[in-house]
């Protein structure tokens, strides 16, 4: 086994650990039950990796903050009514902020909160993960994931 694929065997291990002593924290304080929980996680799963969610999230962890416009263009094929609808529930799960920046005219800039940073954070490693498999990073002319996924 070569060097990368023993620290992504080493990140999985330390990432049981922290998932199984963190479950037990929160499931005792909450009392829920382990098919509670998994629907709970279900529905979490579905709002945060929804359809345009993880680009938004993706883009901000990219670039820290960026305009509705930006936001607009750099999601090509997103409805305004679909990117607006995306914006104000990621901002209602706390992980967008929405701010308004004085000046002729005004503008809306939306940023990561510091739990949208902590989500993309633990999720850097799956992404570092799939593009190694991909064999992104072992060729200078692989840019696009096959259709593997």
């Amino acid at each position: 086994m070569d060097e990368i694929e023993a620290l992504f065997n080493k990140q999985k291990e330390t990432s049981t650990e922290f998932a199984r002593e963190m479950s037990g924290l929160l499931y005792a304080r909450s009392r829920m039950s382990p098919q509670v929980a998994a629907k709970m996680n279900l529905k979490l799963a579905k709002t945060v990796f929804s359809k345009w969610s993880i680009e938004i999230l993706t883009i901000l962890y990219s670039v820290r903050a960026a305009s509705y416009g930006d936001l607009k263009r750099a999601l090509r094929g997103v409805s305004s009514r679909t990117l607006s609808e995306k914006l104000k529930r990621l901002e209602q799960g706390g992980l967008v902020s929405r701010a308004i920046v004085e000046g002729r005219p005004p503008r809306t800039t939306y940023s990561l909160t510091e739990d949208g940073i902590t989500v993309a954070k633990l999720g850097e490693p799956v992404f570092l993960f799939l593009g190694f498999k991909e064999g992104l990073y072992t060729s200078p002319d692989a840019i696009a994931p096959s259709s593997k996924w």
